[in-house]
Formats: C-alpha cells, structure tokens, sequence
C-alpha cells in the first residue's frame, strides 16, 4: 500500500509492527494539547487503524461554572496509528515515527 496523508506509512489494517513508544494526547497545566509520550516499550502489535488529533491551544473561559463555551485554538493536526496487542485490548496510539514495520 501506498503512503497518503490519511496513512503515512502506508500499513494495512492488521498488519504486524514493532512500536517503541505510544502516545497520549492531553492538555498540560497551562492549557496546551500535547502528544506525551511513554518511556521506550518496544513490542509487537497490529494496526488496526489511523486517527487523526488536533494539537494547539484550549482558549475559554476561565471559570468553570461560566456560561462562554471553550473552543481549542488548533496549531497542527496529527496522524496516529491505533494499535493493539490482542483482540480484547484497548488500542494504544503510536506516532508514526515510533513503528517499525516487521
């Protein structure tokens, strides 16, 4: 398969990969939404999709109990795999710079 935008390794789902970090989108103290990654894991896993997330700044109000609604302020776009280690598992995100292709 090819690499596109949507997939840019060009992996088929199900196919077998060897991760050495997963990822987790979240907002840090001051409002960023960041990629946090895990320390290095290296293990064997299957694609079983792609995602992508948005990563930029939360801009709102500061109260919670306000009536103004929050929007995210977005400064790129990200394209994670999803991958998983058995059927039952939920999946992890992986960047693709962290996947080896086996």
């Amino acid at each position: 398969m090819k690499a596109s935008p949507n997939n840019p390794l060009g992996l088929k789902l199900g196919e077998e990969v060897r991760v050495h970090r997963i990822c987790t989108v979240e907002y840090d103290k001051h409002g960023e939404k960041k990629l946090n990654y895990s320390e290095d894991l290296h293990f064997l896993a299957v694609v079983v999709g792609t995602v992508r997330r948005a990563l930029g700044t939360y801009v709102g109000p500061e109260f919670y109990d306000s009536d103004e609604q929050g929007s995210l302020k977005v400064s790129k776009y990200v394209r994670l795999y999803e991958v998983k280690t058995t059927l039952a598992d939920k999946p992890s995100l992986v960047h693709p710079d962290d996947i080896e292709v086996t």
